[in-house]
């Protein structure tokens, strides 16, 4: 598998070594400039997620491996709102994508400053990383749909599916703190959780990460296994 990072180097090597010791993959960490693939959007300084670019330019340039994306762009799955639109990352097929963008605050806010503890940042992140690269390699059963819905304005933002278990890394976060119940809720399948903060999931998150349903389903693929 390949960690394929722009100038963040420090989190690549510190994400290689949690991956590895997770998954039991090996790795090899490469540096890369991606700016012709993230769409800018000025009026949130943000970039669109990209993912039919994204997945085309790393299915030509790496048929036959994974590939985990670090940055450290805002990303967002749209230009219609700066609050609900943004995400801490995704993965699609065998590729992942992971952004440090909304970690180094306090709150949501996006930085390039890191304004918290350097160990807090490790663990958003490496949790994240270890999520979303979940998202290829657990193949549970027992996932539901989940959604983001905002009481205030209606909208319904659907995350895909996830664990329902809020103490493995394949539970879904929404936020860096559990917005409050006056703001939205997940919904996880018809049951609405008020529990979806990322700092709150970390403390409460098994040691070995996993419950038992989702250990039980990790399969690592050819393109997980092959030497990097």
């Amino acid at each position: 598998m390949i960690i394929l990072h722009e100038n963040l180097r420090d989190e690549a090597f510190h994400t290689a070594k949690a991956v590895h010791r997770c998954y039991n993959i090996p790795l090899k960490i490469m540096n890369a400039d991606l700016s012709e693939i993230f769409k800018p959007i000025p009026q949130f300084n943000g970039y669109l997620e990209s993912v039919d670019s994204l997945y085309d330019m790393l299915t030509v340039n790496f048929p036959n491996d994974a590939v985990m994306v670090l940055t450290g762009r805002d990303l967002y799955t749209g230009d219609k709102s700066r609050d609900d639109e943004w995400i801490f990352g995704y993965s699609i097929g065998d590729f992942q994508i992971v952004s440090t963008a909304r970690m180094k605050c306090e709150d949501n806010s996006p930085s390039d400053t890191l304004e918290v503890p350097l160990e807090r940042f490790l663990k958003r992140f490496t949790s994240m990383a270890i999520h979303e690269l979940g998202h290829s390699l657990v193949k549970a059963e027992h996932y539901k749909p989940t959604s983001w819905v905002n009481i205030n304005n209606g909208l319904i933002q659907p995350l895909g599916k996830h664990c329902t278990d809020n103490t493995c890394v394949m539970y879904e976060v929404i936020d860096i703190k559990t917005p409050p119940r006056t703001e939205g809720y997940l919904l996880l399948g018809d049951e609405k959780r008020f529990d979806a903060g990322l700092d709150e999931h970390i403390e409460r998150m098994r040691k070995d990460w996993f419950c038992d349903d989702c250990r039980n389903a990790i399969t690592i693929t050819d393109k997980y296994r092959a030497k990097a």
